[in-house]
């Protein structure tokens, strides 16, 4: 797993995801996290914070991830029924995380156990994963509904891989170049609807979308 290629980056940013939710509960009481993810290109994960987030707290972050893994803490894989791995999150006081997991249609749900905590991980991960270099390169707000109620998340991107991968991809800001939901709230093109669960497109974002 010393190559850049689209399978072992894969592996290591879902890692890496898992390892990014463990280390910024660890450092801020009362964040929680939400749900992420680890794909060929990036690793992300979602969070809301009781205060608000600055970019200077990704450099805290990164070092608290490499403390992590210069700790050796065990990684196990968990394959539990949804309620049971809800009920999980909720001790650990990952409320939001828990709710999520608790609606899965799904037979089992898997966790990533990171020492004593445990992260809920949308894709299959494996245990005996060395991560050699990652980054985390930016981080981006905007708000979601869940449980019916609107937050503001902040997701934090980073890069996991061989060395030159990651310096190379490092400086493409990958993930918010093309996080359209993003840009379109920020560009004051949608609306949430909040007694819907849903989003509207406001008058100037019809405008775009019909090329008026």
């Amino acid at each position: 797993m010393k190559n850049s290629s689209d399978s072992s980056s894969l592996v290591f940013n879902r890692f890496a995801a898992s390892l990014l939710a463990v280390a910024v509960a660890e450092l801020f009481p009362g964040a929680l996290f939400v749900s992420g993810e680890g794909t060929s290109l990036c690793f992300f994960y979602d969070f809301t914070f009781p205060f608000p987030f600055r970019s200077d707290f990704l450099s805290l972050i990164e070092e608290r991830m490499r403390l992590i893994i210069k700790e050796k803490r065990q990684v196990r894989l968990l394959e539990m029924m949804p309620f049971n791995a809800a009920e999980r999150l909720r001790h650990q006081g990952q409320f939001l995380a828990a709710d999520l997991v608790a609606h899965l249609e799904m037979a089992t749900v898997p966790l990533y156990q990171i020492g004593n905590d445990v992260v809920y991980s949308s894709g299959s991960v494996a245990e005996d994963v060395t991560l050699p270099f990652f980054k985390l390169t930016e981080q981006i707000s905007f708000s979601a509904l869940i449980e019916g109620q609107e937050k503001i998340l902040v997701r934090i991107i980073g890069i996991a891989g061989d060395k030159e991968f990651v310096k190379k991809e490092s400086k493409k800001n990958i993930y918010s170049s093309c996080f359209h939901r993003a840009l379109a709230e920020k560009g004051g093109l949608l609306a949430p609807q909040l007694d819907r669960g849903a989003w509207v497109w406001r008058a100037r974002g019809e405008a775009i979308v019909t090329g008026k």
